[in-house]
């Protein structure tokens, strides 16, 4: 009798694990209780629950390998209107599994209005974890597929070790092509997520679009990624992105995100590293029409503390770099700040849009770059690079390589330290650069370049052809205007004319029509005391039809003892050029190097 009240507990036991087991996730309408997500997803799909469904989240579930896949509705006995997703009952949950490599945890195979909200009592309580750590082409923990559209995922934490690179399908959030539909996976919203590893395993993208490029129409547009944290995202060997599009992909919307670094990240080999990586695959159907505003990059913290830190081996950090289709529609870039990160330790080189650093690039495409911040108005170091390489080598805070026109103003660019610790290499520190095309103009408007302290803008190196330039083009027509250069300075530099050691605007290009006026330049200095340097305020070179005129231009300094160092205020090498109106105070070295053009207005 005792053997057989101990069996029957025994069974009450097993039943009642059961049945926990059993109640993980609730339905309705139609009071279902599924152990899994899977589960659920599979009663919806086959017609059990319709109209607008509410799914409770009231266990931690471990979902199948196959993950969690949910159809369309209208896809066989689909029929909902809406889906809600969210924790219940106060705790935390977690939706987790280790699904097969290629294959994400959950699933919108064409589904729409389906909300995943992770907020209830205790902030955001919904964890959802991809556990698989794979560089298998598709492995993600959320993916949209055959034309999702208007899904939001909010308020949760979103994990994934998805380790392929940014070129290969697959992330943390992942949205895919679709070939079938009339639209692509459209208007869904990832916001105020936080998005990272799934325990120690780092990702190597947070989110990633790679849309179908047959048509405009079947590509993915008009998502919005806003106010996430996105953060500890990383290749060791391989390229790395927070936020990435890889084509098929146009008008969407990165706003207001936090992307940011917990620990210190090591190359083994050369990769590329970016925040936020926008490229264009496909004509029309390319980049075109992004918003990518308010987003903060770097620090070690979503509060901007700490700092972003790359070091190892030979890779490269760029903060937004923007791809898009030639004359295609504007994207705006602004108000973004890239600050705090540190790539120091490494042996990395290159120059243009090889850059081992740059704050924002536009490789191509119509864009504007306008009220970003890149490092620092008020200190030093913000952004910090040290390398070792004797290759010849650019640090950029904005570039513009793009054939279309360019317009940035506004921009404050500041706080940059190079250093080329021991090696000769030609090291050249712009704060904003256009290589835009011969026929279009490159509008530079009321940009502050070089910070309120001294020294904001920094080189330090051995390389005596090396530079710092505060603005530069060398093709496109330049209309510079209100701009403001700044407490550049550098230790080293034997160059003349267009390679002088400081310059605060370079304009190389002998294309006509060029405007450079009202713009205020002071405190460039070489400290070098030794080499014949020289320090220019405005270095002009232009065919016809030019004005620079109401610059002013003032305490400039050349350290040298060489009675062959120069200052120069404004040195014009072009012809048919207004010269009018410029006022001028100069400093020259220990000998009273050179000055040309000193206190006296033209």
């Amino acid at each position: 009798m005792k053997s057989l009240r101990i069996l029957s507990l025994l069974t009450f036991v097993m039943l009642a694990f059961a049945i926990s087991a059993s109640a993980q996730v609730n339905v309705n309408p139609g009071a279902g209780s599924y152990p899994t997500l899977a589960d659920a997803f599979t009663a919806i799909n086959a017609g059990t629950h319709t109209g607008a469904i509410t799914v409770d989240i009231v266990g931690d579930t471990t979902e199948p390998a196959a993950g969690a896949i949910l159809n369309a509705s209208g896809a066989g006995a689909a029929s909902y209107t809406s889906i809600t997703i969210s924790p219940s009952g106060g705790a935390a949950r977690t939706i987790s599994g280790a699904a097969t490599a290629g294959l994400p945890l959950i699933d919108f195979n064409g589904a729409d209005n389906v909300t995943i909200n992770g907020l209830n009592t205790g902030g955001n309580s919904l964890t959802i974890a991809n556990t698989t750590v794979s560089a298998t082409s598709g492995t993600a923990t959320i993916r949209f597929i055959g034309g999702a559209t208007n899904n939001t995922i909010t308020n949760s934490n979103i994990q994934g070790s998805g380790t392929m690179s940014v070129a290969t399908n697959g992330a943390t959030i992942f949205f895919s092509t679709d070939a079938v539909t009339a639209n692509g996976n459209d208007n869904n919203t990832i916001s105020n997520n936080n998005i990272g590893p799934a325990g120690a395993n780092l990702p190597t993208k947070a989110i990633l679009g790679n849309g179908s490029t047959t048509t405009t129409a079947i590509g993915n547009s008009g998502n919005i990624i806003d106010n996430n944290n996105i953060f500890d995202f990383f290749g060791a060997a391989v390229t790395s992105s927070g936020v990435a599009t890889n084509g098929g992909c146009n008008t969407w919307s990165i706003t207001n995100n936090r992307f940011y670094q917990t620990g210190t990240r090591t190359w083994t080999t050369g990769a590329t590293h970016r925040a936020i990586d926008i490229n264009n695959t496909g004509a029309s159907s390319g980049a075109q029409g992004f918003t990518i505003t308010g987003n903060i990059i770097g620090y070690a913290t979503n509060t901007q503390t700490g700092v972003y830190t790359l070091t190892g081996s030979t890779g490269k950090f760029q903060g937004i770099n923007f791809n898009g289709i030639t004359l295609g529609t504007v994207s705006n870039i602004n108000n973004n700040t890239v600050a705090a990160v540190s790539l120091t330790g490494v042996t990395s080189s290159g120059t243009s849009t090889s850059s081992p650093m740059v704050g924002i690039l536009v490789t191509n495409g119509l864009a504007t770059t306008n009220n970003n911040t890149i490092g620092s108005q008020s200190a030093t170091g913000s952004l910090t690079f040290s390398t070792t390489t004797t290759t010849a080598t650019d640090t950029i805070g904005i570039y513009n390589f793009s054939v279309d026109i360019t317009n940035a103003a506004n921009n404050n660019v500041g706080g940059i330290s190079v250093t080329n610790a021991g090696a000769s290499g030609t090291f050249i520190i712009y704060g904003i650069r256009l290589n835009t095309g011969t026929a279009v103009a490159g509008n530079l408007t009321s940009n502050l370049v070089g910070g309120t302290v001294a020294n904001s803008i920094q080189l330090n190196a051995t390389g005596v052809s090396s530079q710092v330039i505060g603005l530069h083009t060398s093709n496109a027509p330049a209309n510079f205007t209100s701009n403001t250069v700044r407490n550049l300075t550098t230790n080293i530099g034997t160059g003349t004319t267009t390679t002088a050691s400081v310059i605060g605007i370079n304009v190389t290009t002998t294309t006509p029509n060029h405007t450079l006026s009202q713009n205020t330049i002071h405190t460039l200095t070489n400290t070098n005391a030794t080499a014949a340097s020289i320090v220019t305020g405005i270095q002009f070179t232009g065919s016809t039809a030019n004005v620079v005129e109401r610059n002013f231009i003032y305490n400039l300094l050349s350290s040298t003892n060489s009675a062959t160092a120069e200052v120069n205020g404004i040195r014009v090498a072009g012809g048919s050029t207004q010269k009018r109106q410029q006022k001028i105070f100069l400093r020259g070295g220990k000998n009273k190097a050179q000055l040309r053009g000193s206190s006296y207005m033209l």
